[in-house]
């Protein structure tokens, strides 16, 4: 069982959305010998308190701070995994920047050995735990050219990158400008 930010993919900020991905795999051993498929999969994830939630995918639902998925049956095999998502926020009111918080998912389920037997593989947990960042709201941004840069052979193309990895709090009513010289005319 791992649990991770999902998005921001840095320390979230207060005031806005973080998912965290919430991923159950069943393993091979390292001899190889063996597969443990897990069935009756059940994932649970303990809000930090005072948190507020926003959404669960995969028709997850909160109730008292912990939000839970339906029961996955399976049986679900080695390579495959569960992935489930989360979203939270963490509110002025409740966090500060610099504030450290503890998100905890946990996961119940049973598993087939090889003679077909069922047994209970009790509860597995995996905190994450990471500071609340200060507000990182500037995206980096680039220009390149796709061959002909200055159109030479009759069309100059550009590429337009704007990357937010490294953000943590969302842009609204962004604009991309280029502004071209006088000479290049815009055809698409």
């Amino acid at each position: 069982l791992t649990k991770s930010l999902f998005s921001p993919a840095i320390n979230p900020t207060i005031d806005t959305d973080v998912t965290y991905q919430i991923e159950l795999c069943p393993i091979t051993p390292p001899s190889g010998s063996g597969n443990a498929a897990l069935q009756n999969i059940v994932i649970t994830d303990n809000l930090p308190a005072n948190t507020v939630f926003v959404s669960a995918s995969n028709g997850g639902t909160e109730s008292g701070g912990v939000v839970t998925w339906p029961v996955v049956a399976g049986p679900v095999y080695p390579p495959a995994c569960v992935t489930r998502y989360v979203t939270i926020r963490y509110t002025d009111a409740n966090f500060n920047v610099g504030d450290s918080v503890t998100n905890n998912a946990s996961v119940t389920a049973d598993y087939l050995d090889s003679s077909g037997n069922i047994g209970p593989l009790g509860t597995v947990t995996d905190p994450i735990t990471h500071p609340i960042d200060p507000i990182a709201a500037v995206p980096t941004y680039n220009k390149n050219d796709a061959g002909d840069p200055v159109g030479i052979d009759g069309t100059a193309r550009f590429i337009l990158d704007l990357d937010t990895n490294g953000t943590n709090y969302p842009s609204n009513a962004l604009t991309l400008i280029d502004n071209l010289p006088p000479e290049l005319q815009v055809t698409e």
